[in-house]
């Protein structure tokens, strides 16, 4: 077995997926390894981890009040090396599958009412700022924030008065 640090291995998990994850998915767990995971198990030695530092790891996040989701990725990622670790250098001794994530809650949201609505659209159309007629087309369109952003010209048709949404989807 390597004598190599968690971090170590953390980063050597990190390159080896780089070319399989998206731009975005990579930068979220490198933010993850660097802010949360590192700081508490970085240090430790790989040879001498176990279970309990994982299930210690999980604990001291909830503590903090981190949500749910964030907690979630990490261990995620943190559960994804070690299966790595397993692999590459023998971690037979942390048991990753034994890892329970934390249960996210599903908050129940109400539509926003048709007073609500007129409110935030004089606010918006008396304040022009870009986020605002980002807001507006949201609104009024139905179309999701992030399929909004990921919007280029060829999928507006302004004939046929519509997106073509089902293509941004896919991206």
């Amino acid at each position: 077995m390597y004598d190599i640090t968690f971090s170590e291995l953390l980063n050597e998990w990190l390159l080896s997926q780089k070319e399989m994850l998206k731009e975005g998915t990579y930068y979220s767990y490198k933010s993850r390894i660097t802010s949360m995971i590192a700081p508490i198990l970085g240090n430790k030695k790989i040879n001498e981890m176990t279970g309990e530092d994982i299930t210690n790891f999980t604990y001291e996040l909830q503590q903090k009040g981190l949500s749910t989701k964030t907690v979630r990725l990490a261990i995620t990622v943190v559960r994804n090396a070690v299966l790595f670790g397993v692999e590459r250098h023998g971690m037979s001794d942390i048991m990753p599958n034994s890892l329970t994530l934390p249960k996210q809650k599903t908050v129940e949201r109400e539509p926003i009412s048709d007073e609500e609505q007129r409110k935030f659209i004089n606010y918006a159309l008396s304040h022009n700022v870009r986020v605002n007629l980002c807001m507006l087309l949201v609104l009024m369109t139905g179309i999701k924030v992030g399929e909004l952003c990921g919007l280029q010209w060829k999928d507006v048709d302004l004939r046929q008065h519509r997106t073509n949404l089902l293509q941004i989807g896919e991206k």
